[in-house]
């Protein structure tokens, strides 16, 4: 597979991450073009009934990167990237950060809100201001919740709780009215879910138990998957004409699957950094603990697909990035420059290690000038500066890396089911 130099880890150096763009707007701009699909297909003086069989068949023969899985998965790093700020929201109250909560907040409310308003807004333009201003009502109650738990106003947790439930309604009516495949009980069962799971996240935070609170967030960053899948069901059901590919296939379910644990490893990592930055070494050792769990899953997800040896080796080469990334974030505390430069360049080699072991059980897996490793590179830059913003005390910096992340997590989830269904096509029928 042909190498892309830019992905290369040299010499450490200021500013090197700033060449490493963000993927909102390319994301959302390659929803909007799912639209396009049924419009490409049924038009009348386009192409014969067997071009638009063969390009349907080609589209299925790909699912993982179908625009039913696109949509699921998109629907999924958007609203897990929510997940991830608010538990952020929840910490930095919890230790009266206010940087903290000022750019979690901030985030919230804006480019994370208006991504999801797109999303919503490429199948139902006409509702997505509606969309965006009914979604950020929400966050303003998380924002109160968080407040007063922290100040361990009782009083205050039982109002912002019960705003949430009382909103639950409203979300499920607005949803329902878009789409009927949306039923206002489900809709509205999904989302209580999703608030018990951050109030939850927020409440470990205020009691100092590191080890639920990672916990939680990586059970609400997996609920989220529920969320999405419904939601891109749903609109292929209303609107089979725009969305070719089965949103709820096996191979869209895969790297739904991989989303989730590989997104859940960056925001484990920001915790990490965060805790050692911070000197709690208890905080840091319960992220160490979700973070080799979390390994465990991600081995896991991978062996039973390959079979033979293959969950160990992944395993092996997977938990040696987490020693790496806590050394990496402690010679920062230290302002130990040249321990950082060692562990930056450990890490691309951990990395790197990584895609050999993926490679070579899926040799096609990546695309012709980004190999798996490569992906993988990527992610330490956009941890290392994590773990660098936040040593700034740029939380606002540190939160668009960690959302760099996530989103590099979902670009490697895609093609590396891709490459197992295409593998193993009688599995994914």
């Amino acid at each position: 597979m042909a190498r892309n130099p830019s992905m290369d880890l040299g010499p450490a150096h200021a500013g090197e991450e700033e060449t490493v763009v963000r993927r909102s707007a390319p994301l959302i701009a390659g929803l909007v073009a799912l639209t396009l699909v049924g419009a490409a297909c049924s038009s009348k003086g386009g192409s014969s009934t067997a071009d638009a069989a063969a390009a349907q068949a080609k589209i299925d023969a790909a699912a993982a990167k179908s625009p039913g899985a696109i949509l699921r998965s998109t629907l999924d790093t958007i609203l897990g990237e929510h997940v991830a700020l608010l538990a952020e929201l929840g910490a930095a109250s919890a230790q009266g950060r206010a940087a903290g909560v000022s750019a979690a907040s901030d985030t919230l409310l804006g480019k994370n809100a208006s991504d999801l308003a797109t999303a919503f807004g490429t199948i139902y333009p006409d509702q997505q201001a509606g969309f965006l201003a009914l979604w950020q009502k929400h966050i303003t109650f998380f924002q109160s919740y968080a407040a007063a738990a922290a100040k361990n106003d009782a009083a205050g947790k039982k109002k912002a709780s019960d705003q949430l439930t009382s909103y639950a309604a409203s979300f499920a009516a607005f949803l329902n009215g878009a789409n009927s495949a949306l039923p206002k009980d489900a809709v509205q069962s999904l989302f209580a879910a999703h608030a018990k799971g951050i109030l939850d996240v927020m409440d470990a935070e205020v009691a100092k138990d590191y080890a639920k609170a990672d916990a939680a967030v990586v059970g609400a960053y997996a609920h989220m998957d529920m969320i999405a899948k419904a939601l891109a069901a749903a609109i292929r059901t209303q609107h089979p004409e725009k969305l070719a590919g089965d949103p709820s296939s096996k191979p869209a379910d895969l790297r739904s699957s991989l989303d989730v644990v590989l997104q859940s490893h960056s925001v484990l990592l920001y915790n990490l950094g965060a805790a050692i930055l911070a000197k709690n070494n208890t905080r840091a050792a319960a992220a160490v603990d979700a973070l080799n769990a979390n390994a465990n899953d991600v081995a896991t997800i991978l062996g039973n697909q390959y079979g033979g040896s293959a969950q160990g080796d992944i395993l092996s080469a997977w938990q040696k990035q987490i020693p790496l990334y806590e050394s990496y974030a402690r010679a920062v505390a230290a302002k130990n420059t040249n321990a950082e430069a060692t562990y930056r360049d450990d890490l691309a080699i951990a990395a790197d290690n990584v895609g050999k072991a993926i490679t070579k059980l899926s040799p096609s897996a990546g695309t012709p000038d980004t190999s798996i490793s490569d992906f993988m590179k990527l992610h330490v830059l956009s941890i290392k500066e994590v773990i660098d913003q936040l040593a700034r005390n740029r939380d606002d910096n540190a939160d668009d890396a960690l959302l760099r992340a996530i989103q590099h997590m979902d670009d490697m989830a895609a093609e590396i089911a891709d490459a197992i269904a295409k593998q193993y096509p009688t599995k994914f029928v």
